[in-house]
């Protein structure tokens, strides 16, 4: 992800939750970017906030397939979600507070999301692939409202 859109070697074979990882590449690689040219802090606080909506949003999305699917590692997943999220909360905090830990963020991030993806994603991939479900694609419409939907 070192600037630069999220690789097809990212994907698991969903395309939703593909384009989601996709999103989620590109919205980190966006505040990169946002940074070095310079973009205000407010700015780039709102952007980081916004980011990580869009995670939590996608992660919802992920647990309401496990419980779909009766993914048997669920619990270990969402943990791992769950200690993403406190990560990224503490790293918001101590940025509205004025320090500067954004490169560590999109560091950390740029790291953490292939990784997942790679070794997490693609264990409930091959299980929701096992079970064919089909995906509707409402997740952006419901992320402000902590819903998503599976058909």
């Amino acid at each position: 992800m070192n600037s630069r859109k999220c690789s097809d070697e990212l994907d698991v074979g969903i395309g939703e939750i593909d384009a989601q990882h996709h999103h989620l590449a590109n919205f980190i690689n966006a505040l990169a970017a946002a940074k070095i040219t310079g973009t205000g802090r407010k700015q780039l606080s709102l952007m980081l906030d916004e980011l990580a909506a869009d995670m939590a949003a996608h992660f919802a999305f992920e647990v309401e397939m496990f419980e779909y699917t009766g993914y048997i590692n669920a619990r270990e997943h969402k943990r791992s979600h769950s200690k993403l999220l406190q990560q990224l909360g503490k790293y918001r905090f101590r940025f509205r507070a004025g320090d500067d830990v954004l490169d560590v963020v999109v560091d950390m991030l740029k790291t953490w999301l292939p990784n997942h993806i790679k070794h997490d994603d693609a264990k409930y991939a091959a299980s929701l692939r096992d079970v064919a479900i089909s995906v509707r694609t409402s997740w952006k419409e419901n992320k402000n409202e902590g819903k998503s939907s599976v058909v």
